[in-house]
C-alpha cells in the first residue's frame, strides 16, 4: 500500500515539484490580489527616496543606501508608474527566494507536501510586504539566500562560497542594520565550525569576514564625516529614545539642556513619537548639502495618512543643530542606566517570551530548543539559523515598545525569518521524531 511519503515523492519528483511550488505561490498571490489590491507605504517610505551617491559620498542620515538606490534607480520609469515597477520587481524576487528555499528544504527533509505547504505559507506572509515600498521583502531574501549559501558551504566547500557568504552580510546590513545580528550569527557560527574540527578554508573565511567588516566600519566612518556621528544611521538613537520616553527614564537623569529640551517636545507634541522626532531633529545636524525627502519624493506617497502626519510635524522643526551631538548621546547613555530602565526592558523581555499572551513565546522557545539540540548534535545549519532567529527576537525586544505597539510591529520586523520556525518543524516532525519511532519499533517477525 502507498504511503504519504512515497506518493508525495511520486507527484512532487524532479521538475513537478517546482511547478507546484511557483503554481500555488502565484495562485494565492492572484486570489489575494482580489482582497487586498493596493500597495501601500509610509513615512518610512519617504525616507527611503534620498539620493544617495556613493561615488560622491552622498548618503542619508536616516536611511542605509542599498533600498534608497533600489527606489532611486526605478524612478527612470516615472513617478506615475514607480509603484508597479517596486512591487513586480519584489514579486520576481520573492518568488525566485521562496523557489530557492523550497530546493532547499526538499533537499533537506524529502517530503513533498510539508515543504510545499511551507512554501505556501512564505509566500502568503510575502504578498503583503511584496506589496509594501518598504525593504521588508528584501529582507526576508537575504535571510534566504544567507541559509542557503550556508547550507552549500557546509556540504560542498569552497572558497567562492565563503566570499559570498561573508560579503553579503556586508550588503545586507548596508539594507538594514538589524542584520548586524547576521554579522554576529555569522562569526559565531564560523566559531562553531571550528571549534568541531572543520579547518577547511580558515584564512579565507577570516580575510572575507575583515573585508566585509572593514566595508562597514568605512560607511560609518563617511557617516561621521557627511553627518556628524559615527553609525549606520540616527534610526538607532531615535529607537534609544522611544524607549527612554517610554520607560519613563528621563525623568530621574541629571539636568541637562538635552533634558529641558525633550520637556519640552513632549508637552508641545500630543504624542510620545512626535515628541521624539523633534527632539532628534533638533540634534542631529544636517549635512553639507542638507536634502529634505519630503520636497523629492514622489507626490502619491502624500495619500499616506502617516506620511502625511510625519510632514506636519517635519515643518515645525528648525533646522540644524541646535544642541551638541555628544550631549545627546551622553543623555542617552545616562538614562539606560537608570533602574526604570532596567526595569521597563525586564517587563518588556518577559512580555516578549515569558508571558503566554506573548507574541514571541512561541518561534524564541522553538529557537532556543533548536540551538541547544543543533549545538549537541553539532548541526552547522540550524545551529547558524537559529543564532539568526533569536537574534531578530532580541531586536525586536530591544527595538520596539513591545507594551504599546500593535502585532503588525512584530510581523514586519519577524517576517525575515519567518523560514527558520518551519526549517525547525520540519527537521523535528520529519527527522528527529520517525528517528525516535525507529528505535522503539518491532522487530520484524521470522518466516
Amino acid at each position: 500500500m502507498w504511503t504519504i511519503h512515497k506518493t508525495t515523492g511520486c507527484l512532487f519528483r524532479g521538475r513537478r515539484f517546482y511547478v507546484a511550488v511557483a503554481a500555488l505561490c502565484l495562485l494565492e498571490w492572484l486570489v489575494l490580489s482580489k482582497v487586498a489590491p493596493n500597495c501601500w507605504f509610509d513615512s518610512d517610505t519617504v525616507s527611503y527616496f534620498y539620493p544617495v551617491n556613493l561615488f560622491i559620498g552622498r548618503i542619508s542620515p536616516v536611511r542605509t543606501p542599498v533600498y534608497c538606490l533600489f527606489l532611486n534607480a526605478l524612478r527612470c520609469f516615472g513617478d506615475m508608474q514607480l509603484a508597479t515597477w517596486v512591487v513586480a520587481s519584489q514579486f520576481t524576487v520573492l518568488l525566485g527566494c521562496i523557489m530557492l528555499a523550497a530546493h532547499m528544504l526538499q533537499s533537506l527533509f524529502r517530503h513533498g507536501i510539508p515543504v510545499l505547504v511551507a512554501c505556501g505559507y512564505l509566500a502568503l506572509q510575502g504578498y503583503f510586504w511584496a506589496k509594501a515600498i518598504l525593504p521588508e521583502c528584501f529582507t526576508f531574501c537575504v535571510v534566504v539566500f544567507a541559509v542557503y549559501l550556508f547550507w552549500r558551504m557546509i556540504s560542498a566547500p569552497s572558497k567562492k562560497l565563503v566570499w559570498a557568504i561573508n560579503l553579503l552580510m556586508a550588503f545586507a546590513v548596508l539594507l538594514k542594520p538589524v542584520f548586524l545580528v547576521l554579522a554576529i550569527a555569522l562569526f559565531l557560527a564560523w566559531l562553531f565550525r571550528f571549534a568541531a574540527g572543520d579547518k577547511r578554508h580558515v584564512k579565507t573565511i577570516a580575510l572575507s569576514y575583515g573585508v566585509s567588516i572593514a566595508m562597514l566600519l568605512g560607511y560609518c566612518s563617511l557617516m561621521q564625516i557627511r553627518h556628524g556621528f559615527f553609525g549606520l544611521s540616527s534610526v538607532t538613537q531615535q529607537n534609544d529614545l522611544l524607549n527612554i520616553v517610554s520607560s519613563s527614564a528621563w525623568t530621574t537623569c541629571k539636568d541637562s539642556p538635552v533634558k529641558d529640551l525633550l520637556v519640552d517636545k513632549l508637552k508641545k507634541h500630543k504624542d510620545q513619537y512626535g515628541g521624539v522626532f523633534a527632539l532628534q531633529w533638533a540634534v542631529i545636524p544636517t549635512s553639507p548639502d542638507p536634502i529634505d525627502t519630503y520636497a523629492i519624493c514622489p507626490k502619491f506617497l502624500f495619500e499616506s495618512a502617516n506620511a502625511r502626519y510625519c510632514y506636519e510635524l517635519r515643518k515645525q522643526y528648525d533646522k540644524g543643530a541646535l544642541y551638541s551631538l555628544d550631549a545627546l548621546q551622553s543623555f542617552i547613555r545616562e538614562a539606560k542606566h537608570q533602574p526604570l530602565f532596567r526595569k521597563y526592558v525586564l517587563q518588556k523581555l518577559f512580555i516578549a517570551i515569558g508571558a503566554p499572551q506573548g507574541m514571541l513565546l512561541v518561534p524564541f522557545w522553538l529557537g532556543f530548543a533548536s540551538l541547544v539540540i543543533s549545538f549537541l548534535r553539532r548541526d552547522h545549519l540550524l545551529f547558524f539559523a537559529n543564532l539568526l532567529l533569536l537574534g531578530f527576537i532580541g531586536a525586536v525586544v530591544l527595538k520596539i515598545d513591545i507594551l504599546n505597539t500593535d502585532a503588525g510591529s512584530h510581523t514586519r520586523l519577524l517576517y525575515p525569518v519567518y523560514l527558520i520556525p518551519w526549517m525547525d518543524l520540519l527537521h523535528y516532525f520529519l527527522v528527529a521524531l520517525p528517528k525516535k519511532a525507529s528505535r522503539f519499533s518491532p522487530l520484524p517477525s521470522s518466516a
